[in-house]
């Protein structure tokens, strides 16, 4: 009668809790203590029972698979002895096919689950990837308008150039990340930032990006007890 040597290396199907498998694992093969449990998931291959026959080989097997890790079952080689009759061997090469194509069929299931998941996290990664390629375009593109931006505030606006070109109302509401505050407040004044007196264009100086977003409605300034009164009457009017 053909025997089997029950071996595993710690794999855990997809889409199991492995505290919970090693939980049904440990309860199925009694031990008590975590760290051995540990050293059977560390990835090494450690024969579990050795020299079981086909039915108690197959009760392990599936039981294995059940609570959610995979196993092999590896024939031991028999050693030699009288010839079985023709009859019983004719019985014994059918089951044994059976058994081999079933246990061909778990590993072949267990590569196409290794295969796919190197798949999805392959694509993970490519959208990562892109995605972080995009963000560095954005990036690049408000650097770009930042530029712009500066060489049209330090322009002489003479003549009739405001009748001309479309520019922005600037409202100044900003909202700072904790690091970029950090990190603004150790920045020497720049050359735009003095000829301007806007400190914004410190930050742009130093790579730091600002994000803009156009509004449908109009702003003021409250800088004296005019606009004060201003604002007030603004907000009885909203009321």
């Amino acid at each position: 009668m053909n025997k089997f040597n029950l071996t595993f290396w710690g794999e855990i199907l997809p889409g199991k809790d492995p505290q919970q498998v090693k939980l049904r694992f440990a309860k199925l093969f009694g031990i008590d203590d975590p760290e051995r449990v540990d050293h059977f998931f560390s990835g090494e291959t450690i024969t579990l029972r050795r020299n079981l026959d086909r039915k108690v080989a197959g009760e392990y097997f599936h039981k294995l698979h059940k609570l959610g890790v995979t196993a092999e079952l590896v024939k031991v080689e028999p050693t030699p002895e009288t010839p079985p009759t023709p009859a019983v061997a004719h019985k014994i090469d059918d089951d044994e096919l059976q058994w081999e194509t079933a246990r061909r069929q778990a590993e072949l299931d267990s590569l196409n689950r290794r295969t796919q998941e190197q798949k999805k996290k392959a694509d993970e990664q490519a959208r990562q990837r892109a995605a972080e390629e995009e963000s560095e375009k954005a990036r690049r593109a408000a650097k770009e308008a930042g530029c712009s931006e500066r060489q049209c505030i330090v322009i002489n606006h003479k003549d009739d150039w405001i009748e001309h070109h479309a520019y922005y109302k600037h409202i100044g509401m900003y909202a700072f990340r904790r690091s970029t505050l950090l990190k603004i407040t150790k920045l020497a004044i720049s050359r735009l930032e003095e000829l301007e007196s806007l400190e914004q264009l410190r930050w742009l100086e130093n790579g730091i990006e600002i994000y803009t977003t156009e509004l449908p409605f109009d702003s003021f300034g409250i800088d004296t007890p005019e606009d004060l009164q201003k604002a007030e009457d603004f907000l009885k009017k909203s009321d």
